[in-house]
């Protein structure tokens, strides 16, 4: 099919586009039956165009002026052309020979022109003026016509159509708001049909069945009115400037013009029929489509059908098959219809549409029938296996380019493939659905018939042993089942029903249990080794004096915990994270830590020891205080105070209280009472007593000043008035002076004691 032959099946253009620049402003277009031709007028182009029936163009009359319409009539004259050229009436005979001009008094622009050959008349509308002319023709030979005003109209009357059976013409207005007139031919009074609403309306045209076609500038498109005009105008296409308009009943064609494109259109009014080839499958639901490109309406009778048919695989219709129908007096956009079954493949046939009122047979395509899809999903009906299986459906699908569409999705492991694989757990239907770019599709099935696995026995899904234990997995023999463990190298025996576990770390364990058969189930177990809690003690190892106590505790992090401590001398356990011990717990004694929440423990062994106290005593020999024997460590007190030394005597240098705390080599010690020594005073002298007192005195190393009146506070300062120590109360006590020369006075007063020092 060529592009122009396509172009006129779809009702689009029945020229070749190639003639499309040919015309210049194509206003109006007449027929001439006898030679099937048809008659442009070009307005710009100033001329006339003839197209035969094989869409060839040609040049036919040339030299106008400002031509608006064309029109082919058998006038008194003889048959010939009458053109509107501005406001004079030209005639040409039927060779395009020039035969007369004839110009109507006071026209302005002479729009459309029809000729009732009953009568012999000739009418011509003026749209500037608002009138339409009557012109009669004179007797033979010369018949000479003669024009007159017939009718005053007011509101730019354009085209025209003729209704001889109603003795009138109807015409339509190039102003706003067009109205469709008709105008009497015996009265020539004229009446409003109906209100079209459209702006500058310049075509009017009427098929076989009575619609009338309008085109209109103003609204910018080609309408349509029923034959009963009681409906809107229905638009049927949209032009930017359309011209005036031809219905040829004769050819089923009619005849539009775009002035501003330069385009003549001839579409068939009866225009249906496919444009596209199809390729369908067997027993395929379609829908035939027909990319209309106008909808003409009332163009077929009430009751119409639209039928569509098939022909054999060589492609004739001798014996046509139905396909669908649809009834209808407008040409539908489409039609569904089914494909036969049964059908032999193949590309030889063809598809057509034919309509009843009137009976039109449209074109026709190629119609092809495919063949389906060769699948398989298993090479038996049924397959037999046990539960857990894994079965492999589709082998041997080797079609590509197929979609496979596997039913129930959730039965297999994949979707979209050719072979998958099915993990057996019931018995079912498995099917498989294939379809090819076409939407060719096969379909089969499968019935999975599943065999029973083993029954395992019921156990937990975990165990939870403390590190050191064991864990006995499973549960007693089912049967006589084979058993099998992994990872068997774990267990005592990885093929007993009831192994065991010593691990000291968690692990899973996988059990396959096959029957008699093949068929085989599987579970698993987990063994949660739980460590048991860590802790450290303050003390592993006591020590004690005789009649001493020790307290040793538990470190751990545990929250939820108890803590026992078991011994020799304990009667009961003892609960809680600290114990005191005693002499009376020499041996061996136990801690133990639990974990409440996953019950592992512990233990830990504490060994008591104890050892015998010396005495202690201290002699003052030659100012140097010795202690006793048996002991290693000594830590001397003077006026409370430690002292470094470390040694089993100790000098005295000075008054005041002594005391020691000696150690033996097994930790046990004891501490003397305060010994006071006073040794005699040496250069300490009074310079000035005002009521004060040395006590001791004399006094060698730390004496006390004893006054009445210094309850308000005291200071004691060097010669130079350096504060050396301060207080509150009457007695001042005075120790480590170096030699020199001390004042003591109250905080707001004179001083009241000196003292000198030279040691």
């Amino acid at each position: 099919m060529n592009k122009n032959t396509l172009l006129c099946i779809l009702g689009i253009l029945c020229i070749p586009l190639t003639l499309r620049s040919q015309f210049w402003g194509p206003v109006a277009s007449t027929y001439r039956a006898s030679v099937d031709k048809y008659y442009v007028c070009n307005k710009y182009g100033k001329d006339v165009v003839s197209i035969d029936k094989n869409n060839n163009k040609s040049t036919f009359i040339t030299g106008l002026v400002s031509p608006n319409n064309i029109l082919f009539a058998s006038l008194p004259i003889g048959e010939g052309f009458i053109i509107l050229d501005s406001t004079d009436v030209v005639a040409y005979d039927t060779g395009g020979t020039y035969f007369g001009t004839f110009t109507v008094t006071g026209a302005k622009k002479l729009q459309d022109a029809v000729f009732d050959d009953l009568n012999g008349v000739l009418y011509i509308s003026d749209v500037d003026r608002g009138m339409i002319y009557k012109t009669v023709f004179g007797p033979p030979p010369f018949y000479i016509p003669s024009t007159s005003v017939f009718a005053t109209v007011y509101r730019r009357p354009s085209a025209m159509i003729l209704q001889k059976s109603k003795n009138r013409i109807l015409f339509v207005e190039d102003t706003i708001g067009s109205n469709l007139m008709a105008l009497n031919l015996s009265t020539a009074g004229t009446s409003k049909i109906v209100s079209l609403n459209l702006d500058g309306c310049i075509g009017l045209a009427e098929d076989g069945q009575g619609n009338l076609y309008i085109s209109s500038q103003g609204a910018k498109g080609i309408y349509q009115l029923n034959k009963y005009y009681n409906n809107s105008p229905r638009k049927l296409l949209a032009e930017p400037k359309p011209g005036d308009l031809l219905v040829n009943v004769a050819k089923d064609q009619w005849v539009y013009t775009c002035i501003q494109c330069g385009t003549v259109f001839i579409p068939p009014l009866h225009a249906f029929g496919p444009v596209v080839e199809l390729e369908l499958c067997p027993e395929s639901m379609f829908t035939a489509y027909k990319n209309i490109y106008i909808k003409n309406i009332g163009t077929f009778d009430a009751g119409n059908n639209f039928i569509m048919e098939l022909s054999n695989a060589s492609g004739s219709f001798a014996s046509p098959r139905f396909l669908g129908s649809f009834t209808d007096t407008i040409i539908p956009d489409s039609i569904n219809g089914k494909l036969p079954a049964n059908l032999p493949y193949g590309n030889g046939y063809r598809y057509r549409w034919r309509s009843t009122k009137p009976a039109i047979t449209g074109s026709f395509e190629r119609f092809t029938i495919l063949s389906p899809p060769q699948i398989s999903v298993s090479a038996s009906d049924t397959i037999q296996a046990c539960l857990g299986a894994n079965v492999k459906l589709g082998i041997g699908n080797s079609v590509t380019g197929l979609n496979y569409f596997w039913s129930p999705a959730s039965a297999v492991d994949s979707q979209g493939k050719s072979e998958v694989q099915h993990t057996v757990n019931s018995a079912m239907w498995i099917s498989l659905l294939a379809t090819d770019s076409m939407t060719c599709s096969s379909s089969d099935s499968v019935w999975i018939q599943s065999v029973t696995n083993p029954d395992i026995g019921s156990f937990a899904d975990s165990l939870s042993i403390c590190e050191g234990d064991t864990a006995i997995l499973g549960t007693p023999d089912n049967n006589g089942l084979s058993y099998f463990w992994s990872p068997g190298n774990l267990l005592n025996d990885s093929t007993l029903a009831e192994p065991t576990y010593s691990g000291n770390t968690s692990q899973n364990f996988q059990l396959k249990v096959v029957a008699n058969g093949g068929c085989f189930s599987t579970t698993s177990q987990f063994v949660v080794v739980n460590p048991n809690p860590t802790f450290t003690l303050l003390y592993s190892n006591i020590n004690l004096c005789v009649g001493d106590t020790g307290d040793n505790f538990v470190y751990h992090a545990l929250t939820n915990f108890e803590c026992t401590w078991t011994g020799p001398a304990l009667n009961q356990v003892i609960s809680g994270t600290t114990r005191k011990f005693s002499d009376q717990d020499v041996g061996k004694s136990m801690v133990t830590l639990l974990n409440r929440d996953n019950g592992c423990f512990s233990k830990k062994e504490i060994t008591v020891k104890t050892f015998p106290d010396f005495p202690l005593k201290i002699t003052l020999r030659n100012d140097t205080l010795f202690a006793s024997d048996s002991f290693v460590i000594f830590q001397w007190y003077y006026n409370n105070l430690l002292d470094s030394s470390n040694n089993p005597w100790f000098p005295v240098t000075a008054s005041g209280k002594y005391s020691l705390c000696a150690f033996s080599k097994y930790g046990c010690g004891s501490c003397t009472q305060d010994t006071i020594i006073n040794l005699p005073v040496k250069n300490i002298q009074n310079i000035h007593k005002n009521d004060c007192v040395i006590f001791p005195d004399p006094a060698i190393h730390s004496f006390e000043i004893r006054c009445g009146n210094l309850i308000s506070g005291w200071i004691l300062t060097d010669i130079q008035g350096k504060v050396i120590q301060s207080g509150n109360g009457n007695t001042v006590e005075v120790s480590e002076l170096k030699p020199g020369i001390y004042v003591l006075k109250p905080f707001h007063g004179q001083a009241i004691q000196w003292i000198k020092t030279d040691k």
